[in-house]
């Protein structure tokens, strides 16, 4: 099977939210007449701003492409972001009841190729990446 886990977010940086803020504020005070605005006051149109600047703002999309073969329990999840993997194994655990086994080298050769001698695997844990140059 050859499917992907989208994830759509809304991603506002808080400049943006604090300059409208800071515009709506200025705004209300002329309106008023006043030099300035009560704790709940501002409160109230934060989140008034926030409303219409999320409203405003389009969703970023994040795309990740998964290949599982369930013949061989064999599942390859294409992305690098920490959250997205635990996103997706979260996700996988609760429509498949099934947890995954991040596979690297030390764990694929440890679990996959299951055919060492017990003096290989002796070596194999000893083992410590080397540099890369």
């Amino acid at each position: 099977m050859v499917f992907a886990l989208r994830v759509d977010q809304k991603k506002i940086p808080a400049k943006i939210i604090k300059r409208e803020l800071e515009i709506a504020i200025e705004k209300k005070k002329e309106e008023h007449g006043r030099d300035f605005l009560s704790k709940n006051e501002r409160s109230e149109l934060k989140e008034q701003v926030v409303d219409i600047v999320t409203s405003k703002t389009p969703f970023t999309t994040d795309l990740y492409h998964v290949t599982w073969n369930a013949n061989t329990n064999e599942l390859l999840f294409f992305a690098s972001p920490k959250n997205a993997k635990e996103l997706f194994e979260t996700l996988f655990y609760k429509s498949f009841e099934l947890k995954l086994i991040p596979l690297f080298p030390f764990s694929l050769a440890n679990f996959k190729l299951g055919c060492f001698t017990e003096q290989e695997k002796d070596k194999l844990l000893t083992l410590t990446p080397s540099g890369v140059r």
